[in-house]
């Protein structure tokens, strides 16, 4: 299985060879005879699988689609202050369509509403806002997601649980909802959660505050992380503290890593998603709304729960090592 491994970092390092820091870049420039899109993510990491993969979606729709793809990004996924600078720059450079993946539930919206107050259409990838501003959000159901972890951390529970999640971004629609998600999969049991700690999306934040947790409360015997960061972070600390066998670690996405602690049963389980499809689905739609075609106001994205003991399956090693191939990435032109 290792050579399947190496696809995510190939990608990953791929995407963003020619970029350090997440700062600002254009996929190309911008052809008046096609739709042109700019999509601003939560961040472009080249240390993240998730959203390399989801970056590989998106230009595989806009190459399908013959749209101009412009991709822009704060600096981290907790600088919503930076995002919302993007989005008026975004506006100024009046696109066809704006579709972004929103850093912040709540300080994003006042920005937005100047998207949809300029006349261009708007499209959500990954996350929301608490206003429905867009005409049409792509997304895993990321309650549903957090439910499906929550239900197998419950049938697993050891004796005298103590349960402590780790999230990324507070107050981010998909940290909210992961975790009232994962309280519904828990149900009566949601009252053995002590605590929800923060990592700001950093897997050296997630690694140190799990090392310096596990100090303090010796006796948190399950982990729950909420995205690539959380999790990777709790998993790594965990396995170099020596605690594999006291400690039940669960995890969302599937970067390499997540995988390979899979692997060793340092993580009992992880819910992964499909940002490909998320990432592909999102600039279709965009697209669509640019010629003016009707469109779905929602569109879900699947995700699957994956333990050691199902990932070895056709379906699910289809969903971990998603071939994407060259033509996903060949055209793209950093600036």
């Amino acid at each position: 299985m290792r050579h399947h491994r190496i696809i995510p970092k190939l990608l990953a390092g791929l995407f963003i060879a020619l970029i350090m820091g997440g700062a600002l870049f254009l996929f190309t420039s911008p052809d008046k005879e096609k739709p042109y899109v700019i999509y601003i993510p939560k961040i472009v990491d080249n240390s993240n699988e998730f959203w390399a993969t989801l970056l590989a979606g998106a230009n595989m729709a806009a190459r399908e689609y013959n749209a101009n793809l412009s991709v822009m990004a704060a600096d981290s996924e907790t600088n919503f202050q930076q995002q919302n600078e993007i989005i008026e720059k975004a506006i100024r450079m009046k696109p066809d369509v704006i579709a972004i993946s929103p850093n912040s539930f709540e300080e994003n919206t006042e920005t937005l509403k100047k998207v949809k107050e300029s006349g261009i259409p708007l499209v959500y990838i990954d996350s929301i806002t608490d206003d429905p501003l867009a005409d049409t959000v792509v997304a895993t159901d990321n309650v549903e997601m957090g439910t499906q972890l929550g239900a197998c951390i419950k049938n697993k529970l050891p004796k005298d649980a103590h349960i402590v999640i780790m999230g990324h971004v507070k107050n981010s629609s998909t940290a909210l909802e992961r975790e009232k998600g994962i309280r519904i999969g828990l149900g009566s049991d949601e009252a053995l959660i002590e605590e929800v700690l923060f990592c700001e999306s950093s897997f050296q934040k997630a690694y140190t505050m799990t090392k310096e947790l596990m100090e303090r409360k010796p006796e948190t015997n399950v982990l729950v992380g909420l995205n690539e960061y959380a999790s990777t972070g709790v998993a790594q600390a965990i396995k170099d503290l020596g605690l594999k066998d006291q400690v039940k670690v669960y995890g969302t996405d599937s970067s390499t890593e997540q995988i390979r602690k899979l692997e060793e049963g340092i993580n009992q389980a992880i819910v992964i998603q499909n940002p490909f499809n998320m990432g592909y689905l999102g600039i279709m739609q965009a697209i669509q709304l640019a010629q003016g075609k009707e469109i779905q106001k929602n569109i879900p994205v699947e995700s699957q729960l994956i333990t050691k003991s199902n990932m070895y399956s056709v379906e699910k090693q289809k969903l971990l090592f998603p071939f994407i191939g060259k033509q996903a990435t060949q055209d793209i032109v950093f600036e």
